[in-house]
């Protein structure tokens, strides 16, 4: 602990001696602060932390009168941030997603991964924490297939270590035996003793690994995006088994970043190339544009969660794809990505010939009604 404190305090002071650089030249130098440029609104919150553990939080909405309050609990939802290198790129994404927070006042916001992903990535996730705390709402953070190389390991570790150290970061490195980092659960209370909802972040990994194959049962040959591991998916049905015994339910979703196959029963590509609804789910709105990025290897999560009261999956990756549709009782969701130029969505834009003022680059606001039921739609930053 006392070597990560001391490498977190010479990124803080890293970034601390570039910003009268950053200053003097009006932006020219010191080009990385990305904090420096953006401007956003304080929005503030009623939710407060009731508990918290290694690998979960509680939280609850809660009125002046210091009751809990279960009314409507607002979930923004962004991925695919990609802040790449190009600090005219990052400003104007992040601007976007500042925007979206203030159009929507969120009671919470989550990222799905593949955002903190420049080559200054240990200084980015400060300062990316930092700039994330300004909007004065929790907000919680799962890995993609971009930020890092490994399973586990110091690199990925440290990563993660700045981001929990956000004043409003809910992220959690979860249980050390489980795959990846930041495994974790968010318990929201509709009441002193009653679950509203269970969201249940996990690290979706990058690439199937060699060393996975034959503990997991994937076949030889077999190669591409990685999955959500055995352990991953017992740690999360234990989790939803301690709120049973606690509350009596376990209503709960599902928030990493690579898809599970059951994502693609959604859309059939077409000889002429083009996507169409397959007819197997009811679509609730949205646009395919490209293959869904999933693992070749199916690890059952849809079917185990499909079992266990899951209300929706919510996943990014596919920059392309901006989609909800219900699939056997389950709200699968492509959060809109956020990548406004750092990555491959706006060249693509412009080759399917879609002007710029029909991109549908943005986030996803979810909203739990106090009846127990939700709506998810669509929140896009032309």
């Amino acid at each position: 602990m006392l070597f990560k404190n001391v490498l977190h305090a010479a990124r803080v002071a890293a970034l601390a001696a570039e910003k009268p650089l950053y200053a003097v030249t009006g932006g020219r130098l010191a080009k990385g602060r990305f904090l420096s440029a953006v401007p956003t609104e304080k929005i503030g919150t009623d939710v407060k932390i009731v508990a918290e553990s290694d690998d979960s939080v509680t939280l609850a909405k809660f009125g002046p009168d210091g009751k809990i309050l279960d009314g409507d609990f607002k979930i923004l939802t962004a991925t695919d941030l990609h802040l790449y290198n190009d600090p005219a790129v990052i400003d104007l994404t992040l601007q976007k997603f500042a925007d979206r927070v203030r159009e929507t006042k969120p009671d919470l916001i989550l990222i799905t991964g593949d955002s903190v992903v420049s080559r200054w990535q240990q200084l980015d996730a400060v300062q990316f924490a930092a700039f994330m705390d300004r909007f004065g709402v929790y907000w919680a953070y799962c890995f993609g297939n971009h930020e890092a190389r490994e399973e586990k390991g110091p690199f990925k570790e440290r990563l993660f270590d700045s981001l929990c150290r956000g004043r409003y970061s809910l992220c959690r490195y979860g249980k050390p035996e489980l795959f990846g980092v930041g495994n974790y659960a968010i318990d929201i209370l509709a009441g002193e003793n009653t679950l509203r909802e269970t969201l249940v972040l996990l690290d979706s990994g990058r690439d199937i690994l060699d060393e996975r194959r034959r503990k997991d049962g994937v076949p030889d040959g077999v190669d591409g995006y990685d999955y959500i591991k055995p352990e991953q998916t017992a740690w999360y049905l234990s989790h939803l088994a301690a709120c049973r015994k606690k509350y009596g339910a376990a209503k709960n979703m599902l928030f990493f970043h690579i898809p599970v196959p059951e994502f693609a029963e959604v859309w059939e590509q077409g000889e002429d190339g083009r996507f169409t609804p397959t007819g197997k789910a009811d679509l609730l709105y949205g646009w395919q544009n490209e293959s869904v990025g999933a693992s070749p290897f199916n690890s059952g999560l849809f079917d185990a969660a499909a079992a266990n009261g899951c209300d929706a999956i919510f996943c990014g990756h596919d920059h392309m794809n901006g989609w909800a549709a219900k699939l056997r009782g389950v709200t699968l969701v492509y959060t809109q990505a956020g990548d406004y130029g750092g990555c491959y969505a706006p060249d693509n834009f412009r080759k399917l010939g879609i002007p710029e003022k029909d991109w549908y680059l943005g986030a996803t606001l979810t909203t739990l009604h106090p009846d127990g039921e939700f709506t998810v739609e669509p929140v896009i930053g032309r």
